[in-house]
């Protein structure tokens, strides 16, 4: 899938983010939550697209940090385990990966 919009996403996605930039309707806190939660869903999306961390830090995060319009400190690339009042966190509530990347015979 991304393969072939690999061309139109290079040419058109770095110009969009700029402009979304100058705009007055997004910070840069924005920009950094969305990126997280993005990466948040990466563990899923990979198994789809491995590439798609490389598409995201060439096409997305890099032109942002060199236009200061966020700073990579603010982007949280780990998941918070939630914690529950007066019991322990279950791990169903944290980890979202359902896939089985080992194969049992």
């Amino acid at each position: 899938m991304f393969e072939l919009d690999k061309p139109v996403i290079e040419t058109y996605l770095g110009s969009y983010l700029q402009a979304l930039s100058k705009g007055k309707s997004l910070g840069k806190a924005d920009f950094s939550d969305g990126i997280s939660s993005f990466i948040s869903l990466m563990p899923e999306l990979a198994l789809d697209s491995p590439m798609l961390h490389q598409l995201l830090w060439k096409n997305v995060m890099k032109p942002l940090v060199s236009d200061s319009c966020m700073q990579l400190k603010f982007v949280k690339f780990d998941a918070d385990i939630p914690k529950k009042e007066g019991e322990e966190a279950e791990e169903d509530d944290y980890v979202f990966d359902a896939s089985d990347y080992t194969y049992n015979f």
